[in-house]
């Protein structure tokens, strides 16, 4: 298995694996993480405050609203 290191929440060390069985499901999944990732720090958010209060409201959240969930709405929302 071929993968990194990255240190995605400014927390533990994880591997990602870049290659397996599963193949571009895996690859899929890990650009999306590493998307919002991005996405949370060039918007000077910490990810990992902004992905547990996501998670916390996604499954109450109206899915007419979901673009609130979005980290450049979420700031926003924050700062009003």
């Amino acid at each position: 298995m071929i993968g990194v290191f990255r240190n995605f929440f400014d927390e533990e060390p994880m591997f990602i694996p870049l290659s397996s069985a599963a193949g571009g499901i895996d690859a899929a999944l890990n650009a999306i993480l590493c998307s919002l990732v991005q996405t949370c720090k060039h918007l000077q958010l910490a990810p990992s405050v902004y992905v547990r209060d996501v998670m916390e409201w996604v499954s109450t959240h109206p899915a007419r609203l979901v673009l609130e969930l979005t980290p450049r709405e979420w700031k926003r929302l924050r700062q009003e």
